[in-house]
C-alpha cells in the first residue's frame, strides 16, 4: 500500500441509511452501507451487528449478524447489512421498553476501525403482551461514530 495512505482511513464509510424505520421489535434490522476504499484490499472486511440487550452489562449484548465483504477493490461499495431481530425472551422485561443501542462494526485482520452506534426507543401504548406490539425506532439521524486507527497492512 502507498505511503502517503498510511494517516488516512482506507475505508470510508460514506453513508448508512436505516431502512424499514420505525418497525415492529420482532422485524429484521436493514442497514444499506455505503463505504470508499481508497486501494484494493487484499482480504475481506468483517462487518457485524450486535444488539445490546442489557444496559447493565455486556453479558446482554447479542450479535446479530456477522459477514464478510469483499473482495474490496479501490471505488464505492454499497451493500444491505440485514439481520433478524434479537432473541427477546433473553432480553430482562425491564429492558425491552425504552432505549437501548445497535451497534455495526467493522474490522480489518481482526483490528476494529469503525463503530457505528444508534439509540432505539423501544415503545408500547399499552400493556404490552406480545412482542409484536412493542414499536421499535432507530433514531437514524443521530448517530455515533467511533473511528480507531489500525494498520492495514
Amino acid at each position: 500500500m502507498a505511503q502517503f495512505l498510511d494517516n488516512f482511513p482506507i475505508i470510508n464509510v460514506v453513508n448508512v441509511n436505516v431502512l424499514d424505520n420505525p418497525s415492529s421489535i420482532t422485524n429484521p434490522f436493514q442497514f444499506e452501507i455505503i463505504f470508499e476504499a481508497r486501494c484494493d484490499l487484499e482480504d475481506d472486511l468483517e462487518w457485524k451487528m450486535t444488539y445490546v440487550g442489557d444496559y447493565r452489562s455486556t453479558e446482554g449484548d447479542q450479535v446479530l449478524d456477522d459477514v464478510l465483504v469483499g473482495p474490496i477493490t479501490q471505488g464505492t461499495h454499497k451493500f444491505c447489512f440485514q439481520a433478524n431481530a434479537p432473541n427477546l425472551e433473553i432480553i430482562p422485561d425491564d429492558c425491552l421498553i425504552g432505549v437501548t443501542v445497535i451497534l455495526i462494526t467493522c474490522c480489518y485482520h481482526n483490528h476494529e476501525f469503525i463503530r457505528i452506534g444508534y439509540y432505539i426507543s423501544n415503545t408500547c401504548d399499552s400493556n404490552w403482551k406480545d412482542f409484536s406490539q412493542i414499536q421499535r425506532e432507530i433514531h437514524a439521524d443521530k448517530p455515533r461514530v467511533t473511528h480507531t486507527p489500525i494498520c492495514w497492512e
